[in-house]
């Protein structure tokens, strides 16, 4: 006996699918504008290397390879952004290129965007300078 579906029903499930698709592609996909403003960084944070562990799984299940990352320490700057409203993000600055910078210190940074509005929001810091 054959199993048959309300077209009516995969219709919805059709335009929920799609309504999601749309989301997730507006939140992590699309391309955002780069902007630029001027923060004080409010913390610095020393994070020591660590190691990290990936692991990969074969085309069978069973098997499965292990690869030790080790990833060198660096410093974790808190930033209080300046921009049209304040907020707070976070950077991630190698050892060497967080020595230049201190807490106190105007610098300037790069971020994007990330989100919707009114409903999810991300900013993702690409890049900072100090202030001149």
């Amino acid at each position: 006996m054959p199993v048959r579906m309300n077209p009516v029903f995969m219709l919805v499930v059709a335009v929920l699918a799609l309504a999601f698709a749309g989301v997730m592609w507006t939140m992590f996909v699309r391309s955002a504008p780069e902007a630029s403003g001027l923060g004080v960084i409010t913390r610095k944070t020393m994070e020591g290397p660590r190691t990290v562990t990936r692991r990969q799984a074969g085309p069978r299940r069973e098997q499965w390879s292990e690869q030790k990352i080790v990833v060198p320490g660096g410093y974790l700057l808190e930033i209080e952004l300046q921009a049209p409203s304040v907020e707070h993000v976070q950077f991630v600055a190698s050892q060497n290129s967080g020595d230049q910078f201190r807490v106190g210190q105007q610098v300037r940074v790069w971020y994007v965007v990330r989100g919707m509005p009114g409903f999810a929001k991300r900013v993702l810091v690409r890049r900072i300078e100090p202030a001149s």
